[in-house]
């Protein structure tokens, strides 16, 4: 479906040129000025999208709309982001846990007198054995950054209260 720019502004309508992973989308938007956003998406009969942006004139006075398209909406911005967690240093980590389970039970690290020192004094073994030049631990045969990782989460529930 195409609409006459011209139309679109007699209707009050603003014609803009988006750019959605490097392809052209033409757009005819009703802004809500003082909001600075879009009302509503009439140009292509598609559901309506949301645009968050601007509106500002140039030396012409040309409209002009500065936007990002805004396709979906879900609120968990002040929720964790666990897709910051690299996925390597955590499925290795899970594999130091999973050794631990098999040999002392799994959560057994709850249950250790005098954790917090022990869990301090293993992670130190750990990265000390790591800058020495030894990356993998003999006996598991995973590495020891990820075994010193695994304690210092052992530390980091201690300190939380979590055991």
């Amino acid at each position: 479906m195409k609409i006459d720019e011209n139309k679109a502004v007699e209707l009050g309508l603003i014609p803009i040129t988006v750019y959605v992973d490097g392809v052209e989308i033409k757009r005819c938007v009703e802004f809500d000025i003082e909001k600075g956003y879009a009302i509503e998406d009439n140009f292509d009969g598609s559901v309506p999208v949301t645009h968050q942006g601007v509106i500002t004139t140039d030396k012409d006075d040309l409209v002009i709309a500065k936007i990002t398209i805004d396709s979906g909406k879900k609120f968990d911005g002040n929720k964790p982001r666990f897709s910051l967690v690299p996925q390597k240093a955590l499925e290795s980590t899970i594999d130091v846990l999973e050794f631990g389970a098999k040999k002392y039970g799994a959560h057994n690290w709850k249950m250790v007198d005098e954790a917090k020192q022990r869990y301090s004094d293993a992670a130190m073994r750990h990265l000390l054995a790591y800058f020495s030049g030894e990356t993998i631990d003999t006996e598991s045969g995973l590495p020891h950054l990820s075994h010193a990782q695994c304690c210092l989460m052992f530390l980091n529930e201690i300190e939380h209260g979590v055991k």
